[in-house]
Order: C-alpha cells, then structure tokens, then sequence
C-alpha cells in the first residue's frame, strides 16, 4: 500500500494514542519527514504512516529499552477480539538484499483494528530502515503489505528525537530498568525462523502419490531448534491423515529451514522449539 496524505496520519494518531496506558502525557509533534509523522510523548518517539483504504504503520522507541515498537492496522480487522494474541510472521523487502523474515506475538491494540509487536535485533531495525515493503502474514497468508518508503530518514529523525529527551533536563539516566534489570528478570525468547517459512514447502513439493490418491490436509509440526540454530528434531504433532504429507513435511523442514536460535535470561544462545503448521492443498 502507498502513503497518503498526513490528514490521514492525525486519525491514525488518534486511535494510536488510545491504545496507550493512561499516563497523562500529551502527544507533540517533532518533525515530519518523507511521509512519516515524529512525534514525543514522555520518553518516547513514534513515526506513523497512513495508507489507503485505512491502514497505518507506527514504530517507537523508548530512551530506556533497545527494541522497537509496532502497531498495525486497518479497518477491515473487526474480527480481533481484545487480547487476542497469534502469531505472526514479518517480512521486509529490500532492493539490494531481497527480503528478511522474522516471528513475533501478535496481540490486538484496545479498541482499534490493529496488532501490536517488537523486535529487538539490530538486523530486524536495520532492515526496517532500508526495506521497501513490509509483509505481514499469519498462518502462512499474507495479510497486509506496506510501502517502507522513507523510513531510513524517518528512523534517522526519530533518533534525534530521542536524543532530544537524553539531553533534556529532567532526564533521568538512572531509571534505565533494562540496565538494572538482572538476568534472572529477562525474559527469554524463543527460536526465530531465517529467510521466509513460507518458502519451505510449497505446492511444487507436492508428493506424486499424494497427488493420484487426492490427499489433502493440515500437517502440525513441532521442531526441535539447538543453541546453534540446527534442527535436531521433527515432530508431527497433528496428523494430516496421510503418512506421505506427513514425512514430507519434516524430510523438506529438515531440508530448508534455518534458525537464529533461542536466547536464555542471560541473552545466550540456547535449545527451544518452533510449532507451526503446512496446510496441504491439491492446485487447482
């Protein structure tokens, strides 16, 4: 989807900030750069972009944390009960490296058709900022495509605004939790995939026997992910019905997927597990 105009970055603000805590604070505008609007609030800064038929992109970042913050919407997404929480898989489409994929939990943003996430790699940001488009898929469905166009000077002014509040008087260093926090309070994180899942069965890998026989079905899987980003085991954990979909799920997941590991509370890397599903459908 394409930017529109910044009128329709206000509306989006709008929903935006009722999606956040009660804090009191006010929203003020720092500057608007190549499409994307800056603005402060407390002790963080946002870029948000509008797009046609409703759909708006905002990133933050806050002066004590090193991850960033997404909300997505569109008004077409009645059907997201408040805190749901899924699953989704994010890719970013760049003109000189092709694309970068990366999971994420997924929850519903008060009252507003939209989804909230973050990412804490420094290769996910960095993407972000020279990417093209971002995907949004779930289940393995694309589910929104956004114009990333302007986002390296719009990341770029975003810094400067959070310089700005590092350099303010009642700045206070001190209250950085992240600094403080001791390992045992970090929370790990789970396996992330590399390249695009989507990619790793398709229908070109559909079994000849399968096809003659007709077999169709949902594979649920379960990988076994080592601290070195290694499958070392596949598990079925939903049958398909079929014996032939199901090994060909795991021989071609053995074959193709490919892992950042898992982190522990001490951010080293270490052994988890990756659950998702193949839906096998005969082409039409």
């Amino acid at each position: 989807m394409k930017h529109i105009a910044f009128w329709g970055i206000f509306r989006m603000i709008a929903l935006y900030m009722l999606a956040l805590f009660q804090s009191g604070e006010t929203s003020v505008t720092f500057d608007e750069v190549s499409g994307w609007l800056i603005s402060r609030r407390g002790e963080s800064c946002s870029m948000t972009s509008s797009y046609e038929n409703g759909a708006f992109l905002n990133a933050s970042m806050y002066v004590h944390d090193t991850k960033m913050y997404f909300i997505v919407g569109d008004d077409s997404w009645d059907s997201i009960q408040r805190d749901d929480e899924f699953r989704i898989d994010v890719q970013i489409d760049n003109y000189d490296s092709g694309w970068y994929v990366n999971s994420a939990r997924g929850t519903r943003v008060g009252d507003a058709g939209a989804i909230s996430f973050n990412f804490s790699q420094p290769d996910f940001i960095g993407e972000f900022m020279v990417g093209s488009t971002m995907t949004i898929s779930r289940n393995q469905l694309s589910v929104i495509s956004l114009s990333l166009s302007g986002t390296r000077a719009a990341v770029g002014r975003m810094a400067d605004c959070i310089r700005s509040i590092r350099q303010s008087e009642d700045f206070d260093p001190f209250a950085d939790r992240n600094a403080s926090a001791s390992p045992s309070t970090r929370s790990p994180n789970s396996p992330t995939p590399r390249g695009n899942p989507g990619s790793w069965v398709t229908t070109n890998d559909y079994p000849s026997s399968a096809l003659r026989e007709r077999a169709e079905g949902r594979v649920s899987f379960k990988l076994t992910i080592t601290e070195s980003g290694l499958i070392s085991n596949c598990e079925i954990t939903e049958s398909s019905g079929h014996a032939r979909l199901d090994e060909t799920t795991c021989r071609l997941l053995r074959r193709r997927a490919r892992f950042s590991p898992a982190l522990d509370r001490s951010g080293n890397p270490t052994a988890g597990e990756y659950s998702s599903f193949v839906d096998w459908a005969i082409p039409n």
